[in-house]
């Protein structure tokens, strides 16, 4: 069916961040290295840069009544760089490769602060 739940819409999108961050925090506290602790860090930063960028973006979409796609969606915002399956990719690989994770930890923060300036960017030109 083509019906969306705006209380599954924000139970869905909570859950998610709630994931996004015990995954980070857990692989960092089994290998506390300084160097993950402040990559760690530097992910977590750029979630919440991303995360503020598109939620006041879909605020403001919603009061004027914009649409950025025809998908089937609870909350609307433009795309960016990294969404769901550029996620999962990433977090298959902080868990196949614990050794590595700084270097993966700071990839994925550049690629989140990038969909976070493609979305500023966005917005500079549509509202």
């Amino acid at each position: 069916h083509h019906k969306q739940s705006d209380f599954g819409g924000f139970l869905d999108l909570l859950l998610d961040f709630v994931i996004y961050l015990a995954i980070p925090l857990a692989l960092t506290a089994a290998n506390p290295t300084l160097l993950n602790m402040w990559a760690c860090l530097a992910l977590l930063s750029s979630y919440i840069i991303n995360l503020l960028s598109w939620t006041t973006l879909s605020a403001l979409l919603e009061k004027h009544k914009l649409q950025t796609s025809g998908r089937l969606t609870s909350i609307e915002m433009p795309t960016g760089l990294v969404e769901g399956a550029e996620t999962i990719a990433f977090y298959t690989l902080f868990l196949l490769l614990p050794t590595h994770l700084a270097p993966l930890f700071l990839m994925m923060a550049v690629l989140v602060f990038f969909t976070a300036s493609q979305r500023i960017w966005w917005a500079y030109h549509n509202l």
